[in-house]
């Protein structure tokens, strides 16, 4: 990364507003390609990219502040939340791939 980039700071509500704001824009130029503006869809493409922008507000949270070797959880516990998170992720995949095949 260039060291002038690297240095700059940015405040912590510039990913959201910055993610809105591209979202809306974007939202209404592809609708408006098709020759019809429908107010929902602009806002729903607004949110997400104000989510997506959240979540470079959260990686620059977790960037700001260190975390002693105290505060950290336990071990047994990451890797439960961890595995029970892959599940919950996979779970609604599974069940496409099985309507799919389902389905034929």
């Amino acid at each position: 990364m260039h060291p002038k980039v690297a240095q700059r700071k940015f405040p912590a509500w510039a990913g959201p507003t910055i993610g809105l704001l591209i979202g809306a824009f974007f939202g209404a130029k592809a609708l408006s390609q098709e020759g019809q503006l429908e107010w929902e869809y602009v806002v729903w493409s607004a949110a997400i990219g104000a989510a997506g922008g959240s979540l470079f507000l959260l990686q620059d949270l977790t960037c700001r502040h260190r975390i002693s070797p105290a505060q950290l959880p336990d071990p047994d516990l990451a890797k439960f939340l961890a595995i029970s998170q892959l599940f919950v992720g996979f779970v609604p995949l599974a069940g496409w791939v099985y309507s799919s095949v389902a389905s034929f």
